[in-house]
């Protein structure tokens, strides 16, 4: 899978399932902490963080929400 599709995913499944154990683990692993909300700024910044995230860390994410 394309990783721009996978970044796309995640971003939507943190947005529809936010207080989802998954979820955590994005936030934790890609903003280094939990927000507590799921506002458009805290999204911009996981989008931000996951586009510069390394390709293997993208796909583990990906495998974790999935």
């Amino acid at each position: 899978m394309e990783q721009d599709n996978m970044i796309n995913q995640i971003v939507n499944f943190v947005q529809q399932h936010h207080e989802s154990t998954a979820s955590m683990a994005v936030y934790r692993r890609i903003l280094g902490s939990y927000p507590g909300n799921s506002d458009p700024n805290t999204l911009s910044d996981l989008r931000d963080g996951l586009e510069s995230a390394h390709p293997e860390e993208i796909e583990s994410l990906y495998y974790i929400i999935s």
